[in-house]
């Protein structure tokens, strides 16, 4: 069932936490920015709270209070200050957009444009990321104050007067789309989503079932996203003040990578890991690292995308403790997802299970030889106390589609794999969307090539399937007319979104492209002719 809590803004949630428990650690911050050797600093709900109120003093210092939630956008390496920076934001009437650094600069342009940023907040004023954001949108660059210095002084209390009715419509953050169908659109998270989101992951199961918060409440949580990243929000800011989780933050001037990963659990006990989908295959290629895993964390989680099922089963197989995955969309965060009792929650690690209350109501989406397919549509709640995170930002739905498809469990009916993309969208191991449409209608265009199919979901890059237009013709003598095509179009794809030679597949004469009876491609009939083939080749390093 559903728990029903008072709904508060998370600013107040957060100085409430600093007074009953001031001493709680709400996260361990590695001492130097590119490794563990120094050990870890412990930031405490009072140390956060104090430096939400310094930053608080230093934006009005620097901007006066705003009336009219005007946007400021930072740049900075992965620290706390991120959510710190959205609070005080809060405080001061202004609202804090997180971008991604791997935007071009037209995209940046028309996200600063459309939101009308004011200035650019940064850690480091001559960084190369704070040049770009200036050359994108010219506009002031302000140095915040250093990690340091908010930790080590004390700053008087910075007010906040809302109640929650007063402020739940108030804009807190802004995220933006990945611009897979198009250019990036912000996404504006506003109090009242987030407390919708906060009590929703505090709901209790039906009978017979377990949230898999559970393996995360109240555990040492360490977290491998990039800081811009909506999933890294959700899990280093708004799950721990949900869940009382200590989280634990890699080093910041450091990528999140397996090294930084492995090092990290060596160097500070770790009871819970979330980790991008692309670890999972690393793991599962080393033993000797999925061995430390297994020793030093109890609960693996992955989401972003679809981890390579063979790889899971070999991580769910040596771990120890639990391997899971979950769903999560900027639109929505996390579900309420849930797992049966007493089955081992490793043999379902690719499943979900939204609970009851989450409102997803799986409907057939299309039938083929190998499988049926759902879509994923959220339904709202009668109740309004219990309506659902995305109808706070689309109040006017009364059903949202996800987009997402499922297959269901061949024995538990309850449970569903993800299967892919109403869109056509490619969703990457690491995470990353790409959408074919530049690939597919500039090869297309091609005169030896008949049809061709971009996939690569829960793979480390995309791969292309080419039909020749003659059937006669050789595969390698196909690919070799149509590399300087795709090397064309590959510069308008990211490097690691690019499509490699080796990982270009010729269709089998006997196995044409499935069309329908208008001659249009079949994408995911197509795709299942040659599942067995594209898992050997997405497989390939490179």
């Amino acid at each position: 069932m559903p728990i029903h809590r008072r709904k508060q803004v998370l600013v107040n949630v957060v100085d409430g936490l600093a007074k009953v428990k001031p001493h709680a650690t709400y996260a361990y911050l590695p001492i130097s920015p590119t490794g563990y050797e120094k050990g870890f600093r412990k930031l405490t709900y009072q140390k956060f709270a104090n430096a939400v109120n310094g930053l608080a003093w230093w934006l009005t210092t620097q901007f006066g209070k705003s009336t009219s939630f005007e946007t400021l956008t930072y740049v900075g390496p992965n620290d706390f200050l991120h959510n710190a920076l959205i609070l005080a934001c809060a405080k001061t009437g202004y609202k804090l957009f997180l971008a991604s650094f791997r935007n071009q600069r037209d995209a940046l342009t028309a996200l600063f444009r459309q939101i009308d940023v004011k200035a650019v907040l940064t850690a480091d004023p001559k960084s190369e990321l704070t040049a770009r954001y200036q050359e994108a949108s010219p506009m002031p660059a302000f140095q915040v104050p250093t990690v340091e210095v908010l930790l080590k002084e004390s700053f008087p209390h910075y007010p906040y007067h809302k109640t929650f009715e007063e402020a739940k419509n108030d804009p807190l953050v802004i995220f933006h789309t990945s611009g897979t169908t198009g250019s990036p659109k912000p996404i504006t998270y506003t109090n009242g989503w987030v407390a919708a989101y906060m009590q929703a992951m505090q709901t209790l199961p039906p009978e017979g079932m377990e949230m898999k918060d559970k393996f995360m409440c109240g555990t040492r949580f360490f977290v491998m996203m990039p800081p811009f990243h909506a999933a890294n929000i959700f899990t280093v800011f708004w799950i721990p003040f949900a869940n009382e989780t200590t989280i634990i933050y890699p080093p910041k001037a450091l990528p999140p990578t397996m090294e930084a990963f492995i090092e990290g659990i060596k160097s500070i006990q770790v009871d819970t890991a979330f980790i991008p989908p692309h670890f999972v295959s690393q793991l599962a290629a080393n033993e000797d690292l999925l061995k430390i895993v297994s020793d030093n964390v109890e609960t693996l989680f992955t989401a972003g995308g679809k981890a390579v099922d063979a790889h899971g089963d070999i991580v769910a197989a040596k771990m120890a403790g639990q391997y899971l995955t979950t769903y999560g969309a900027t639109e929505t965060g996390n579900i309420p997802d849930m797992l049966p009792k007493g089955v081992p929650p490793s043999t379902n690690w690719s499943y979900i299970s939204p609970h009851p209350a989450a409102g997803w109501d799986f409907r057939l989406h299309k039938r083929t030889d190998a499988h049926t397919v759902y879509e994923a549509i959220i339904v709202r709640n009668k109740d309004q106390d219990m309506e659902q995170p995305v109808f706070k930002m689309f109040p006017e739905l009364e059903e949202y589609s996800t987009r997402d498809l499922y297959l269901r469990h061949p024995t538990q009916p309850d449970l569903w794999k993800w299967a892919g993309r109403t869109d056509d969208t490619i969703v990457l191991a690491s995470g990353a969307n790409v959408s074919p449409m530049v690939m597919e209608s500039g090869v297309s265009e091609h005169p030896a090539v008949q049809g061709v199919v971009m996939v690569g979901s829960g793979h480390l890059r995309p791969a292309l399937i080419l039909e020749p237009r003659n059937a006669d013709m050789d595969g390698e003598e196909l690919v070799g007319s149509v590399w300087p095509t795709v090397e064309k179009l590959n510069s308008t794809y990211f490097e690691d979104h690019q499509i490699l030679r080796s990982h270009i597949l010729v269709t089998a004469g006997n196995r044409p492209m499935a069309r329908s009876m208008k001659g249009s491609i079949q994408r995911s009939v197509t795709v299942d002719l040659y599942e067995a083939d594209m898992e050997d080749l997405c497989m390939r390093s490179g």
